[in-house]
């Protein structure tokens, strides 16, 4: 019989110290879990800061009883004798820390409480894996904010896919491009919320549509995003092949992000524009920039432009300027 190699015993050992701690684990937390359920608050509460982390499939057997406890706000004063100070708290803020903490350990067992039957538990569930942010929730939430009877679960569960951030962008375009109404309505907010440049693009395009329910939902985020989404609106505004109308509304929307660039490519468009259309609209937007000298110094030159009939609308915008330009 061949000797057993030195690795495979030290790896039986260090199997032996796992199942060691697994099982003092499981006893201290089967010591704790009766104290969740106990008539008193203050003993609800050191129940759970007592609680041991859970580690793995072990140590799972009170997540419930915790999960119920985030619906439980009693508010107590809880003594901490080392640091001699009283700790404002309750069962719920207790519940939801140590179920943070917890982490991803506890995601499964997180997930199929978002079908509780209680909507206050499963906002606060929703809340809870946001902050864990384990890219494995995405799904879930996604159909929570879609889909829940109640409105608080569904903005909890809309906050908390932004709280994982690149982690649901995919299923959040794929709601955008195939969802109810409603429903790209909840993925607009969440993706102009995100620092995810994939959505640039998709939500810009749906800004565009201008005959669709949610095109002023998708322009309102797109103002939001601001300067990132700019090489988007250009490159439609100074596209001579683009549909004409495209490069309108382009113009339309880009003209309400402050940004010298976009500045500079109104003023261009003023001047040396290939379209009636777009210079008209181009001309349009400078009204509305005061205080800028490039603009006024594009309106002086535009006076004496060629087409007379659109030199003689400049005199129109440069009034909106209070007097400040001298024609």
């Amino acid at each position: 019989m061949s000797p057993v190699p030195h690795s495979h015993k030290r790896w039986r050992a260090c199997g032996v110290v796992f199942a060691a701690l697994l099982a003092l684990s499981q006893v201290a937390a089967a010591q704790v879990a009766p104290g969740l359920g106990d008539p008193d608050p203050v003993a609800r509460v050191r129940a759970i800061r007592e609680l041991p982390l859970p580690s793995g499939v072990v140590g799972l057997e009170p997540v419930a009883r915790v999960v119920e406890l985030l619906d439980d706000s009693t508010r107590i004063v809880l003594r901490d004798e080392v640091n001699r100070v009283d700790l404002n708290t309750s069962p719920a803020r207790e519940a939801k820390r140590w179920l943070v903490q917890a982490g991803e350990p506890v995601v499964q067992r997180l997930l199929s409480s978002l079908a509780a039957e209680r909507p206050s538990i499963r906002w606060r569930v929703a809340q809870v894996l946001g902050e864990i942010g384990s890219a494995g929730a995405a799904d879930a939430l996604l159909d929570a904010m879609s889909q829940d009877s109640d409105e608080l679960v569904r903005m909890t569960a809309a906050e908390a896919l932004v709280n994982l951030g690149t982690k649901a962008t995919p299923a959040l375009l794929e709601l955008l491009r195939e969802g109810t109404d409603a429903q790209v309505e909840q993925a607009i907010w969440v993706l102009s919320e995100s620092k995810d440049d994939r959505a640039l693009q998709p939500l810009l395009n749906l800004a565009m549509r201008g005959d669709c329910r949610n095109a002023q939902r998708a322009v309102d985020a797109v103002l939001k995003i601001g300067p990132r989404i700019l090489p988007q609106i250009l490159a439609i505004m100074e596209d001579p092949l683009a549909d004409v109308n495209e490069r309108v509304r382009a113009i339309r929307i880009g003209s309400q992000i402050a940004h010298p660039t976009l500045l500079n490519a109104l003023c261009f468009i003023v001047l040396a524009g290939d379209s009636a259309a777009t210079r008209e609209e181009a001309l349009s937007a400078l009204g509305g920039r005061r205080d800028e000298p490039a603009v006024i110094d594009t309106l002086l030159n535009a006076l004496y432009d060629i087409d007379r009939r659109f030199a003689m609308r400049v005199p129109e915008v440069m009034g909106r300027f209070d007097g400040r330009a001298a024609v």
